[in-house]
């Protein structure tokens, strides 16, 4: 990874954090698809925990062989080999990171089933909101030259976030703009210290194996008190057949993410998210192109006018923010 002090290190980061963004909206998309036609449920909590098991550990169980054969091209030039657990620092993280990255998993699968992946990957990136407050107070960065930049991508975030319904869209809001949100902005500030305690690469697989351990272990307990383990079970060994596609879903996965770790291995973190919010653009133009091909895969009835008028608005709002921040200068950015 080039230094991110200089402008050509900066641009290096720019660009991993662009792609890792488009990778992401493909992932993001298919768990959508996969939440409105392939998980089967009356009970939309028990589809989207159906889904988190038969994700988790298929991430896992793939993770390693992706970890293993292009951990150290696409995530960190200092990978060797997956190291067993220790007690360090990069452990410790990826154990907290994982449990964090769970509970804020499930939320964004059960919110996935009130919209379309356009407005769900918009409302979470309004994440970058608080995140940027984060790296202002521990000053990582300088709140004048990231101020307007933040917040067109925070407003064009949330004005791409309306689906038309308001009940669905108060939904999505709760779910994941709230709940979501609150645990993956944690987990997002914790990784960098994670990725940086070792090597990225070993950090993506133990935190993919805590993810699956942790957020199974809650499903199942929550299925028992709710007395809906047969139903779970029931689901899980219904969605099997779809393992090929489920798999598809953690390559893309291994791509998003690990991009991702390979920038914040050297960029602040807030400035990262900022640039990811660049999948909100993916993630409509994916909406709007897959709508046409089959209505209704993703939950949309119509792309009515006020839900394509407040998705341009979100995202030409978006792409000014974007623009304005990748002209920054990163010796400004950063005090």
């Amino acid at each position: 990874m080039k230094d991110g002090n200089d402008d050509s290190g900066w641009r290096h980061i720019f660009y991993i954090a662009l792609a890792s963004s488009f990778f992401t909206s493909i992932y993001r998309t298919m768990d959508n698809i996969s939440v409105h036609n392939l998980i089967i449920c009356a009970d939309s909590f028990t589809a989207a925990s159906a889904y988190f098991v038969i994700g988790a550990w298929l991430g896992v169980l793939t993770s390693y062989l992706f970890v293993s054969f292009w951990g150290k091209r696409v995530i960190d030039q200092e990978f060797s080999s997956i190291q067993k657990p220790k007690h360090n620092k990069m452990h410790a993280y990826a154990f907290g990171v994982g449990i964090l990255a769970a509970l804020g998993t499930i939320f964004n699968l059960w919110g996935n089933q009130f919209g379309d992946p356009s407005s769900l990957i918009a409302l979470s990136m309004a994440i970058t909101l608080f995140t940027t407050l984060y790296d202002v107070f521990k000053k990582h960065i300088t709140l004048r030259r990231v101020i307007i930049p933040t917040a067109l991508i925070f407003l064009g975030s949330i004005t791409a976030a309306y689906n038309g319904s308001l009940r669905f869209t108060f939904m999505e809001i709760l779910l994941v703009g709230i709940f979501s949100n609150m645990f993956y902005a944690i987990a997002e500030l914790a990784e960098k210290n994670g990725i940086n305690a070792g090597d990225g690469a070993n950090f993506f697989f133990w935190r993919f194996l805590w993810l699956a351990t942790s957020g199974t272990l809650l499903l199942t307990s929550i299925a028992l008190i709710r007395h809906t383990q047969q139903l779970l079970f029931a689901t899980i060994l219904g969605s099997l057949e779809y393992s090929p596609w489920f798999i598809l879903t953690m390559f893309f996965v291994f791509i998003g993410v690990g991009l991702k770790f390979a920038a914040k291995k050297t960029g602040a973190v807030s400035i990262i998210l900022l640039i990811l919010s660049s999948q909100i653009i993916f993630g409509l133009l994916i909406t709007i192109i897959g709508h046409f091909i089959s209505p209704g895969i993703f939950g949309l009835t119509a792309l009515t006018p006020d839900f394509l008028i407040t998705r341009v608005i979100g995202v030409a709002l978006l792409i000014c923010g974007l623009l304005l921040l990748s002209r920054q200068n990163p010796h400004q950015i950063s005090p």
